[in-house]
């Protein structure tokens, strides 16, 4: 029809929106997400960790340093 736009004339050539594979996405989402939260626990227990280790070797230090000779 005459009242159509080229973008309307052109969708019938296009592929469908419609996506059927979702099964596939949602695992690697789930995957990903895992992942990211194993990263995340990861990073936290190497910052205490090393916050531990300052604090230990500081007050270590500090013990050796005001010890009476």
């Amino acid at each position: 029809p005459p009242h159509e736009s080229f973008a309307q004339r052109l969708a019938d050539l296009l592929p469908s929106t419609i996506r059927t594979g979702t099964g596939v996405i949602a695992d690697a989402e789930i995957a990903w997400v895992h992942a990211y939260r194993r990263y995340l626990w990861r990073r936290y227990c190497a910052l205490v960790g090393g916050m531990v280790l300052l604090v230990g070797g500081m007050v270590q230090f500090l013990s050796q340093f005001s010890a009476p000779t």
